[in-house]
């Protein structure tokens, strides 16, 4: 793939994705934003640590049509 267009295509998929909006490739799957929520774990040490919440771009592909 041209890395040119590789560049040009993750934009394109990115913003639109940060707008809230699903981004569907016919045949392949859709890219989306997930919120993932913050959450608490203990460290090996054993103390407490908070991993913050974030979004992240997910891909999730198509199912086959039998």
């Amino acid at each position: 793939m041209d890395r040119v267009f590789e560049k040009a295509f993750m934009a394109v998929v990115r913003k639109q994705v940060l707008l809230n909006n699903t981004v569907t490739l016919e045949g392949l799957g859709s890219f989306k934003l997930e919120h993932i929520k913050q959450k608490a774990s203990k460290s090996d040490a054993g103390n407490a640590v908070m991993t913050p919440p974030k979004d992240v771009i997910v891909f999730k592909q198509q199912k086959e049509k039998k």
